[in-house]
């Protein structure tokens, strides 16, 4: 199941922050691992020893208002387990951050936490998007993006439409077992009916293993053919 809980904070002293500006996406990501810790061992010690393995949800980069006072995120959960720890998470949030280094506070404002999707009903509203004649597909990369494409272990640092939809696939495929999208041609099918019509790109580095890789920030549009 698909869930998405998004949060709203209240930034105290938000000239304070400098540079962490940048980085609050990480930060985010370091106190929502705590409050897992926090609130189930258990599930922490399985995403802690899973590796390089695709993680069960997925953090969106924070976006700012106008005047850099309120800050949102946004946590989506992708599978069963994860969806049930939201429902719990959100009744158990922490209503203040001290960012210590920063000397900041973040306080909870508000959040929201939906309903849920099924597989099956989310694969129901991409036929939909289909059968309305969808003509193009946009897509925002907003934390570096890069491909391990090569057997060798080489990552390629570009957007490629066959390794973006094989991407999607081979995710869909680990979270949704129930729902496989395991045909051996739906990928060069996919591939027939797509091409890039936009792209605004510039290349940023990302962390993997602990290795410093170059990856690429920036937006998308696939045209339909």
């Amino acid at each position: 199941m698909l869930r998405k809980l998004r949060l709203i904070y209240k930034v105290e002293n938000p000239k304070q922050l400098g540079n962490m500006k940048q980085s609050l996406g990480s930060v985010f990501n370091s106190l929502f691992m705590s409050d897992i810790f926090r609130l189930n061992p258990d599930l922490f010690d399985d995403l802690h020893n899973q590796g390089n393995k695709l993680k069960p949800f997925k953090l969106t980069m924070p976006q700012w208002d106008q005047d850099n006072s309120l800050v949102s995120w946004q946590i989506i959960s992708l599978n069963n387990r994860m969806s049930d720890f939201l429902d719990h998470y959100a009744k158990s949030l922490n209503s203040k951050y001290e960012i210590e280094q920063e000397k900041c506070n973040l306080i909870l404002s508000n959040s929201s936490l939906d309903e849920g999707l099924e597989y099956s009903e989310f694969m129901g509203q991409i036929y939909k998007h289909l059968e309305s004649k969808l003509q193009s597909i946009q897509l925002e990369f907003k934390s570096p993006i890069t491909f391990n494409w090569a057997a060798n272990g080489n990552y390629y640092p570009l957007p490629d439409p066959r390794l973006i939809l094989l991407s999607a696939i081979n995710k869909w495929n680990s979270f949704s077992p129930k729902l496989s999208l395991k045909d051996d041609q739906l990928l060069e099918e996919l591939l027939k009916t797509v091409l890039f019509s936009h792209v605004s790109i510039h290349s940023k580095y990302c962390k993997i293993g602990g290795a410093r890789i170059l990856g690429f920030i920036g937006s998308l549009e696939l045209k339909v053919k």
